[in-house]
């Protein structure tokens, strides 16, 4: 979703609106995949399918920082700084959502975002 400008999935749309999610729905049996909760007596039960798209949304979380703190200091007047966010925009562009091993990404983002508050700290002092 990030890489493609799409900014949302309808997740209101799909969360409890039937009681059960193996009999056939009745407006049209191809929504049925789609239920990412379950109704429960005291909340709700959730599905791999609300979980996957909470990993989504942190990933797209991960990726926007580390571009916010990459992309203003493409023009830095420290060298380091410059050449790192030079760097860390080149990785982002690169990534393939749909074939990049997401677990990686996740610990490589993480890694990324520190290296840049720590150039970020020494040089600029913030």
């Amino acid at each position: 979703m990030y890489k493609a400008n799409y900014d949302g999935h309808m997740m209101h749309g799909f969360l409890t609106r039937h009681l059960s999610e193996f009999p056939d729905w009745p407006e049209d049996p191809a929504y049925k995949n789609f239920g990412m909760v379950v109704p429960a007596k005291d909340g709700f039960l959730e599905r791999i399918a609300l979980i996957g798209t909470s990993e989504g949304y942190n990933d797209v979380r991960y990726a926007t920082k580390l571009m916010q703190l990459a992309k203003p200091r493409l023009e830095s007047p420290h060298l380091a700084i410059r050449k790192e966010a030079k760097r860390q925009m080149a990785w982002l562009e690169k990534l393939d959502g749909k074939t990049y091993d997401m677990d990686s990404f996740r610990s490589g983002c993480a890694l990324r975002i520190v290296s840049m508050l720590q150039l970020i700290q020494k040089w600029e002092g913030k």
